[in-house]
């Protein structure tokens, strides 16, 4: 038994790490936030495993009645085996309900398994009640049932009409049915520990949430109004916001969303500040920010990949703190990671997700068609993802947020990797989608959110720090116009600037080459500037200048102006504020990167094998001493697996006394055994009296037994021993010669069965 269910550990492991690594992945929450739900997600997986284990328990089922037990019923070893295969699946489910990573999860598992499979083989005096209790895991149950076929394949076998016999208390009939319950009670947990459990990703349940959120349901639903809290507007005092059309319903509405992660210090970072803001049907509502601005998180927490610490978020009405089921049925999602298989095709990956959203099958394939069109991949249709460049690959996944008709699109960075005129038709794209949805854009291409963006918010520090059309924000937070000026060779540059200055006196110098002067001009000097174009119509061929062109401030100076007034308001926070300070700080982070790097020593570098040794032995031992999961997977639990297998062994369930030679008075009066040959100290171990023979060999004893059977008194004698014969030794049954030594000697113990009952053998 011990190896038929060990014979099971490497599957449960590996199907255990398949389903944790969908979540590590995000593959999973992704799904989810496209409208997947959490009992088809692990329904699919239990389906698909229990054909695979239906097959095997089969083929098993088959090789044991032709071979090891062909007395017992075949379809109780089918049952048996089959049973045991689906509790797997159920507890493979459960694991991965807990663990979070796929390398944890693939050393973890084969040890819980194994823990679960120890009281069977360990525990074998135990009585039936506490077997049974045990049976709640799975590889217990199924041991000892495989333990009860065997032993009544000894008799008749195992059938229908035996089969809730036992031997040792423990039917065969209990293991099915306890086999059964552990499959129910390991489904449940899952759901369960899944809902509740806190994980990187998704939102976790209340632990009493079967209680909980029906009476928070019946609350609201008797409250008058908005049931919400006050939140926090977190936007910047001091940014530009552009005010919406009064009377216009958004159809996402951010009410002082908070994020706050926890440093490795134990301090709070503050991913998104309380940021509120609404947007609306019919428009691309574009985010920027630097790189760790607090975009994604932001993201994440609407679509509720991430639980948000305070806030709340509506789509359309629904909250996603409250209702996020119905919320992401109207999601469509584009992560900065695609969520493709290299197993399925693109036409497969545009099926399945229109069949998570519910797509009407009448006209699903027209819809994948279309959408395979509209994203430039119809000649691409039945490749797979690895066939397909990283351009094409995120023109996929844009096409996949978008099947369905999903009236909210989420899009983070979707032309990252795209050439030029594959952005440039996916931006057609989605000007052509934007008509009855509501599209959330993240992306670092500056030309891109002013073409495609109704609304363009800047966030800084995880702070709303403007927000608004582009045309807004240029005017409210454009540094300025720029004045390009083509010269020719023989251009006073000077004299140009000079002539600039006497109608815009602060103007300022950007670019001072040949053949080219670039100006900036303050938005304060429109008033002067006809006067300024009409001298230079007027006067340009004089100063030899070639031709010249005015622009308004770009949306990439407005970025970078709202990102440079942030890190200088986070050194003057930090420095007190003193110039003199922030440029000798700024003078050391641009100096010291120049001497370290470039330098002779760099440069002429010459790597040796001992140093690569040293840096590598270094890079995985700071690695190993901060992996301190792997550290007890590989060195402390085993020796916790073994200490406890070892204390289980004490455990004692049944008290069951000690077997002597004595028969307490059951024949009327003491007894008598011989020995022979025996220590010095044998005849002090007996509990009755023993009688000390002068024999070396078991025959000699055996004559003394006969001779002496009528008498040796009124003592029964039940047994006799001689403790070493070296004479009765195995021999070889061709050759007749001894197979062990001379110095290897026998126990021989002779049984008197002329009584009721003798001493054991």
């Amino acid at each position: 038994a011990l190896f038929l269910v060990f014979g099971y550990l490497y599957p449960v492991s590996q199907l255990t790490k398949r389903i944790v690594a969908e979540k590590e992945e995000r593959v999973r929450e992704a799904m989810m936030i496209m409208g997947l739900t959490t009992a088809p997600f692990y329904a699919s997986w239990l389906v698909t495993y229990i054909i695979i284990q239906l097959v095997t328990s089969l083929s098993i089922a088959i090789v044991l009645k032709v071979s090891m037990l062909p007395k017992s019923d075949f379809f109780i070893m089918f049952l048996l085996y089959f049973l045991f295969g689906v509790s797997n699946i159920c507890l493979s489910g459960l694991m991965s309900a807990v663990l979070s990573k796929s390398r944890v999860a693939a050393l973890v598992s084969p040890v819980i398994f194994f823990v679960a499979a120890i009281p069977s083989f360990v525990l074998s005096g135990a009585d039936a009640g506490t077997l049974v209790l045990l049976s709640l895991l799975s590889p217990t149950a199924f041991a000892q049932g495989m333990s009860q076929l065997v032993q009544q394949e000894i008799g008749g076998g195992s059938t229908w009409g035996n089969i809730n016999e036992s031997i040792g208390g423990y039917p065969i009939s209990v293991a099915l049915i306890m086999l059964a319950v552990d499959i129910v009670i390991y489904v449940l947990l899952t759901l369960y520990l899944d809902a509740v459990i806190p994980s990187e990703w998704g939102t976790r349940a209340h632990p009493c949430f079967c209680f909980v959120n029906p009476f928070r349901a019946w609350k609201r639903s008797q409250q008058q109004g908005d049931d919400d809290e006050e939140m926090h507007d977190g936007r910047d005092p001091n940014g530009a916001f552009e005010p919406t059309t009064p009377g216009r319903k958004p159809s996402v509405e951010l009410r002082g969303v908070r994020k706050e992660f926890e440093l490795p210090s134990g301090e709070r970072m503050v991913a998104v500040n309380d940021l509120s803001f609404n947007m609306y049907e019919d428009q691309v509502f574009a985010l920027l920010g630097h790189n760790g601005a607090g975009k994604t998180t932001a993201m994440n927490c609407m679509t509720g990949m991430l639980e948000m610490d305070q806030g709340d978020v509506r789509f359309h009405g629904h909250s996603v703190r409250h209702d996020l089921a119905a919320v992401r049925k109207e999601i469509g999602y584009c992560p900065q990671h695609n969520i493709l298989w290299d197993e399925m095709t693109c036409r497969e990956h545009l099926r399945f997700f229109a069949r998570l959203k519910g797509t009407d099958p009448a006209i699903r394939e027209e819809a994948i068609d279309a959408m395979l069109t509209a994203v430039d991949l119809a000649d691409k249709a039945e490749k797979f993802p690895f066939e397909l460049s990283g351009g094409q690959k995120r023109k996929l996944s844009v096409g996949i947020s978008f099947i369905g008709g999903s009236s909210v699109v989420f899009l983070d960075e979707p032309t990252a990797g795209m050439d030029v005129a594959a952005r440039r038709h996916t931006w057609e794209l989605i000007k052509l989608m934007t008509k009855g949805r509501t599209i959330v854009l993240t992306t670092h291409f500056m030309d891109e959110a002013d073409l495609l963006g109704h609304t363009i918010g800047i966030m800084a520090k995880g702070r709303m720090k403007c927000a608004g059309s582009s045309l807004f924000l240029k005017n409210r937070l454009g540094v300025g116009y720029t004045l390009s000026v083509a010269t020719t060779g023989a251009a006073q540059n000077g004299a140009i600037i000079n002539a600039m200055r006497h109608y815009v006196p602060h103007l300022e110098v950007l670019s001072d080459g040949a053949g080219e002067l670039s100006l900036r001009l303050p938005m304060n000097a429109v008033p002067a500037f006809p006067r300024l174009l009409a001298h230079l119509e007027d006067h340009g061929r004089a100063m030899q200048i070639r031709g010249h062109g005015i622009s308004v401030t770009t949306l990439e100076e407005v970025f970078l102006k709202i990102g440079h007034d942030d890190d200088k308001d986070q050194v003057i926070a930090e420095g007190g504020g003193n110039d003199a300070d922030e440029r000798e700080m700024t003078s050391v982070a641009v100096a010291e990167p120049r001497k370290l790097v470039f330098t002779n020593e760099v440069a002429h570098a010459k790597p040796t094998a001992l140093g690569q040794y040293k840096t590598l032995f270094t890079k995985r031992f700071r690695y190993a001493k901060r992996d301190t999961r792997t550290i007890v997977m590989q060195m402390v639990l085993p020796v916790v697996c073994i200490t406890f297998a070892m204390l289980l062994t004490l455990i004692e369930f049944t008290n069951q006394p000690p077997i002597a030679f004595d028969d307490h008075g059951a024949y009327g009066g003491p007894t008598n055994i011989p020995y022979a040959n025996c220590p010095a100290n044998w005849r002090a171990s007996l509990p009755s009296a023993g009688v000390l023979v002068n024999a070396t060999r078991a025959e000699e004893l055996s004559t003394y037994l006969i001779d002496t059977q009528m008498s040796h008194g009124a003592d029964h004698r039940l047994s006799a021993q001689v403790c070493a014969d070296a004479t009765m030794r195995p021999v070889h049954p061709g050759t007749g010669l001894p197979l062990a030594p001379a110095s290897v000697a026998s126990v021989v113990f002779s049984n008197n069965s002329r009584y009721p009952h003798a001493g054991p053998l």
